[in-house]
């Protein structure tokens, strides 16, 4: 049955492959990367050294930064091994060059097509394959366990409602899970349902969320500790990875908020930094002053009211100057993103209710008053008024956000051992 499947696929990629590509051109228009290195989409990636090769894929910005503590361990785990990561997008790439420079090798993913994908795999020889969360690309797959890779799906998750999609196609997706060698989760409920799929118990370990063993690296602290000092007397809110349509909800609250609390700063960090001057025209519709990072002089005094961040991988920074952050994607049905940056940092968080992406991450977060969910504008206009009169109620979110980080480290140790075993 895979074999027909795998054939009609290919067939149904040959009959979509010029819209990919017009796509490609489409997204090029806003964003001239999109264009760069356009070759290595269809596999033709150059040769690489005939050596022992590790490789990993993470899909973009977040994944990379979820793996990058991984892949510093494989680094020195792995030392007599060449490292090479893939991602899908630009913002992926530009991460990956920022964390590690030219430690290693990167190269964006082919489109899931079997010719490209063989080229691609000819030209980079890994032995072993780690792919960070559940990207499940079936020629990507099939090829890799022809070429006698050994595939590792880490941080695996599965939600309900995909699991449920694939049941209605059990056969083929159970032949393609079992190709990988090991597959990592994040917790007992996706195990669950990798279970509930047909996957065998033994193919399957609990590590726990790799999230959680982010490091942050000491600069940040140091960049911290001189921008805080420029803040000094402000009450900052960070809004992270925030999409369309959310904005104009914040926007409207810290104006809103602005009456009663005059030394409220706001940071915005959309997504998609090319939507910053977007966003700054929203601020003026509110009559306020914005700047943006690439325009902000930290030696200056501060004579604008927010400041829109139009840098990709500063995130992080931002969040440690914060007393406050909220998580875009949560708003408007995008599936939320990763709380646990700012979680890390000690920085009480607030989300919407369109979590689905990170459902039992969240779940556990509440219920360990980590984080507060509201269900809309006007739920985060009381929680987030409330959270700055109520220092107490900072300092409690603050605390059980650092202790649970710490409780459940650990992932990482686990993949290791058991890569090597």
């Amino acid at each position: 049955m895979i074999n027909i499947f795998l054939f009609m696929y290919n067939m149904i990629f040959v009959a979509i492959l010029p819209f990919l590509l017009l796509s490609l051109i489409f997204k090029g228009f806003k964003n001239k990367e999109y264009l760069k290195r356009w070759n290595e989409r269809v596999g033709l990636v150059k040769r690489l050294p005939n050596k022992k090769r590790i490789w990993i894929h993470a899909l973009s910005l977040g994944e990379v930064n979820a793996a990058t503590p991984l892949i510093r361990r494989l680094q020195s785990s792995y030392s007599d091994y060449d490292i090479l990561v893939t991602t899908t997008t630009p913002t992926g790439s530009a991460q990956v060059k920022k964390n590690f420079s030219e430690s290693i090798e990167h190269f964006y993913l082919p489109y899931d097509f079997a010719p490209f994908i063989n080229i691609f795999l000819k030209n980079t020889k890994p032995s072993i394959g780690i792919i960070i969360e559940t990207e499940i690309w079936p020629n990507l797959i099939n090829i890799s366990y022809k070429h006698g890779i050994k595939l590792f799906l880490v941080n695996g998750r599965l939600s309900e409602k995909s699991m449920k999609r694939y049941l209605i196609v059990k056969p083929i997706f159970l032949d393609l899970l079992n190709r990988f060698t090991m597959i990592f989760v994040r917790d007992h409920a996706d195990a669950f349902r990798f279970k509930q799929l047909g996957v065998s118990e033994e193919k399957i370990e609990v590590t726990g969320n790799i999230k959680f063993d982010m490091e942050i690296d000491k600069g940040i602290y140091e960049k911290s500790a001189k921008l805080k000092d420029k803040l000094s007397g402000k009450f900052v809110w960070t809004c992270g990875s925030t999409h369309e349509g959310e904005e104009e909800i914040i926007l409207k609250i810290f104006s809103k908020l602005r009456d009663e609390f005059k030394n409220l700063f706001l940071i915005i960090a959309p997504r998609d930094p090319l939507r910053s001057k977007e966003i700054s025209n929203i601020a003026d519709r509110y009559k306020l002053k914005s700047i943006f990072r690439t325009a902000w002089d930290p030696n200056n005094h501060l004579q604008f009211d927010l400041l829109i961040v139009d840098t990709l991988g500063e995130l992080l920074l931002f969040y440690s100057l914060s007393h406050l952050s909220f998580i875009g994607g949560s708003l408007v049905p995008k599936g939320g993103h990763n709380p646990l940056e700012p979680i890390s940092l000690g920085v009480p968080t607030i989300s919407g209710k369109f979590v689905y992406n990170f459902s039992e991450l969240y779940k556990v977060l509440y219920k360990e008053e980590i984080v507060q969910l509201v269900n809309n504008s006007d739920e985060l206009y009381s929680v987030v008024k409330s959270i700055i009169s109520n220092p107490d109620k900072r300092a409690l979110m603050a605390e059980n956000g650092i202790n649970y980080m710490k409780k459940n480290k650990g992932a990482i140790d686990i993949i290791i051992k058991k890569l090597k075993t």
